[in-house]
């Protein structure tokens, strides 16, 4: 919105904030987290990670266990309850008044913060035009697709000019392509208005797209904070390396400076061990032409094919791995690179193939 800089420049600090249900449920241990001013921060974990419970102590829809404190541009806002923050909240759920139209719904925070009529309705307007459903006004929410009411939901939210926006899982119940046109409509808005936010969701891609940082959560606590590059090529540990994003897997042994496994041996300088898993991206493997010489720096990967998987622009190759007799066996998924469509047809189930990874694209945990 336009002059709305002021009240979107708010950095919000979490400081040692844990939350103990009853019973002694530990829904999030203590933990901090700093949220540059304009910056978009994705919380991102598998369900009961303690995403959600992050994202309501900062709107004070929960309170931390003592100790705990939540700072808005250094003012510490931790008794203040949800409706003194001055945040915006999207849920899942639209939370929509059904009995209200599209400009009563988007303007009823501000009537609630007693703004007078004529700028209710001016504020709301814009706040329905940046969200590209102005001509939807006069509708009933019952009128509306589950798109539309979730733009609704998010003018609702920017209409009262927040100092933070926090998003929970907004896009879940929708489906698969309007999901991804949503995301993006979000993204462009959130880079538009440079709007501090805070963005929950179990989807990669979502995080991936919308995010300036990624906070991986697992089990109460944050596994890895980073831009979306870090946290996908540099994975912090084991449980970011096979849940953010596709990630192969081939266990096997540390032996006399090499690692041994069902797809070879690799000079790999580290101590002996009986049990040891490498890591690398689809995207990170070349394939290599039979009897071609491996490029300097990377290593070679013997697989062969066990089913291929046509998906329109490119294909997906499920591998297994055969070595040495007596190298440890593969667990878990099966490998897999994709190939693009110039290659249509030219593989086929029971055929050897070959993978160049460059050493430095090989993970170990």
């Amino acid at each position: 919105m336009s002059g709305r800089a002021t009240a979107a420049d708010t950095a919000i600090q979490v400081i040692g904030c844990g939350k103990t249900f009853g019973g002694g449920t530990v829904a999030l241990e203590p933990t901090d987290l700093s949220i540059a001013a304009g910056e978009t921060v994705v919380l991102l974990g598998p369900s009961g990670c303690g995403k959600t419970t992050m994202l309501r102590i900062i709107a004070g829809l929960e309170s931390p266990d003592p100790g705990g404190r939540v700072l808005f541009g250094g003012e510490d806002v931790t008794p203040l309850p949800i409706e003194r923050r001055n945040i915006g909240m999207v849920f899942q759920s639209y939370a929509l008044f059904p009995n209200m139209s599209v400009a009563e719904n988007v303007a009823y925070g501000l009537r609630v913060r007693g703004v007078g009529r004529a700028r209710r309705r001016a504020e709301a307007a814009e706040a329905l035009a940046l969200c590209r459903i102005a001509d939807l006004a006069e509708r009933r929410i019952d009128q509306l697709s589950g798109g539309q009411r979730q733009r609704v939901a998010l003018a609702r939210a920017l209409a009262a000019r927040p100092r933070a926006l926090l998003l929970d899982e907004p896009l879940t119940a929708l489906d698969a392509s309007l999901r991804e046109h949503l995301r993006g409509e979000i993204d462009a808005l959130l880079r538009r208005l440079g709007i501090t936010a805070v963005y929950v969701t179990h989807d990669q891609a979502e995080a991936m797209t919308i995010a300036d940082r990624v906070v991986v959560m697992r089990k109460g606590g944050i596994a890895q904070s980073g831009s979306p590059q870090e946290v996908y090529f540099r994975p912090a540990d084991r449980f970011v390396a096979e849940f953010v994003g596709l990630m192969n897997r081939i266990d096997g042994r540390l032996r006399d400076g090499a690692f041994d496994g069902p797809a070879g041996r690799l000079p790999l300088p580290a101590p002996d061990r009986p049990d040891a898993a490498l890591f690398f991206r689809p995207e990170a493997a070349r394939i290599l032409a039979p009897g071609a010489t491996c490029p300097a720096g990377m290593a070679v990967l013997q697989f062969t094919i066990a089913r291929v998987q046509f998906l329109g622009d490119r294909q997906r190759l499920i591998l297994e791995a055969g070595g040495p007799q007596d190298a440890a066996p593969a667990a878990g998924a099966r490998p897999v690179v994709q190939v693009d469509a110039d290659n249509r047809g030219t593989f086929a189930p029971g055929q050897p193939l070959m993978l160049a990874v460059a050493t430095d694209d090989l993970l170990m945990f």
